[in-house]
């Protein structure tokens, strides 16, 4: 992370955004999108963000305010976006999102011991009780996950457009589990899922959240999706700490993973998101193959089972 006391020059997208800045950092929030903090005329702190994915900015700008205000209903503050004259034909600006600058620290930052990842999975775990509580209606969530055959027979075509670039023994194992998806889900509830909920995207301050990050997967869906890409995505990235982040995260959220559907679901729903993901246009060829990694690695039988 750069050092806060040198001074930075931001990129012409970000004074383009919010024009000129008294204070520039770049921040280190999250992995594909690019955030700068700025300190505008007149003394506000702004996070100034440019999105990999236009598409997904637009939504974050549209849905922002209405997804803020229902999350703040159960206790959760996010960045609400702040709507910015985007010039016709502003190609990189049309990716930029302007927020309100929340203070904290990113989760990222706060895994690298077994104690801090304790806490940091507890802050998650209850951050996961508090979004199965937020009121959807009005909200217009895309519900795709919310119908599990529907759900099953996307998951088909993402492992079809992605089988050629991964070994037949990925493309098989993981067809059985999207197999498996529809009877696993039937008949469960669907509430408000953010879709995205790692370390990189919660913010903390003084042992307590102070912000969710990235509005532009929300969904409506499993709640347990959430519950599992948080648990595999610390496994696959921060292996050491793993059990002890996934024990704070059950513990303050009481999943249980011997039950007999939510254990099974705890494994299947990483590769599906996996998937999912794999299945962007926008996705560059590196990123691509970082991802096909990781549904490799995902989909070993063993991958997704508590470490020894």
């Amino acid at each position: 992370m750069p050092d806060p006391s040198a001074p930075q020059v931001p990129p012409p997208w970000v004074t383009e955004a919010v024009g000129a800045v008294q204070g520039a950092q770049r921040i280190r929030w999250g992995f594909t999108n690019e955030s700068w903090r700025v300190t505008a005329n007149g003394g506000r702190a702004l996070v100034v963000t440019r999105m990999a994915d236009p598409g997904a900015a637009r939504l974050v700008v549209q849905r922002g305010p209405a997804i803020s205000a229902a999350l703040a209903g159960v206790g959760i503050t996010v960045p609400i976006p702040i709507p910015i004259p985007i010039p016709e034909g502003a190609g990189p600006g049309r990716a930029v999102v302007v927020s309100a600058f929340v203070p904290g620290r990113s989760g990222m930052e706060l895994i690298g011991d077994a104690q801090a990842a304790v806490s940091l999975g507890r802050v998650v775990g209850e951050a996961w009780l508090a979004l199965s509580r937020v009121e959807t209606a009005g909200l217009d969530l895309d519900d795709h996950w919310a119908r599990p055959n529907d759900l099953a027979a996307a998951a088909r075509r993402w492992l079809d457009m992605a089988s050629p670039s991964m070994a037949p023994a990925t493309a098989r194992e993981v067809s059985l589990r999207i197999e498996e998806l529809p009877g696993l889900l039937a008949g469960r509830p669907s509430s408000f899922v953010h879709g995205d909920l790692v370390p990189a995207n919660v913010l903390v301050d003084d042992g307590e959240l102070a912000a969710l990050l990235d509005l532009e997967t929300v969904r409506l869906g499993e709640r347990l999706l959430d519950a599992a890409w948080f648990r595999w995505i610390v496994r696959y990235h921060h292996p050491d700490v793993e059990r002890a982040a996934w024990s704070g995260f059950a513990s303050a959220s009481g999943v249980d993973e011997t039950d007999p559907i939510v254990g099974p679901l705890l494994e299947i729903l990483p590769a599906v998101r996996i998937l999912e993901v794999l299945g962007q246009s926008t996705l560059g060829a590196a990123a691509r193959q970082r991802w096909l990694d990781q549904l490799r690695v995902c989909a070993a039988p063993s991958a997704n089972r508590p470490a020894g």
